[in-house]
């Protein structure tokens, strides 16, 4: 059985019929909230938020790798940033066993999203210090 929908003012997450986890980010409030909801439909995560003119301490996949494989099909869909909403769909089973994924967000900068271990660090195939697998800014795709 899924898990019901957690639909918030800030976000929503709910899981499709397919198993894909679909993710709408409308405001970066609550990343605490975001990430066990996220873990409730089956995403281990790590949420974090930051205020405007912080960077983000993100890792940068080489392309093409066997990390960027992995990314490719755990972001189910690439990401969407539309109107101020970024919207993610996630596979869950197809996350690593050692890893989580890693959103990570500025507000009026954009987002990062990729995989890191399960204590947080790079995992191997990426550098500290990138911008992500993917990332966008509001408005753009």
């Amino acid at each position: 059985m899924r898990p019901a929908p957690v639909q918030l003012t800030a976000w929503t997450v709910s899981t499709e019929p397919s198993g894909t986890v679909a993710v709408t980010i409308r405001d970066l409030r609550d990343p605490a909230g975001l990430q066990r909801a996220l873990r409730a439909h089956g995403v281990p995560a790590i949420v974090r938020f930051y205020p405007p003119g912080s960077s983000m301490p993100s890792c940068a996949t080489s392309v093409p790798s066997k990390l960027a494989t992995i990314e490719s099909r755990v972001f189910a869909q690439p990401p969407a940033a539309s109107h101020g909403r970024y919207l993610l769909y996630i596979d869950p089973a197809a996350v690593p066993r050692t890893d989580k994924i890693a959103i990570e967000a500025v507000q009026g900068t954009g987002f990062s999203i990729g995989l890191v271990t399960r204590n947080g660090h790079c995992p191997p195939g990426s550098r500290p210090g990138g911008v992500g697998m993917r990332s966008t800014r509001p408005g753009h795709s």
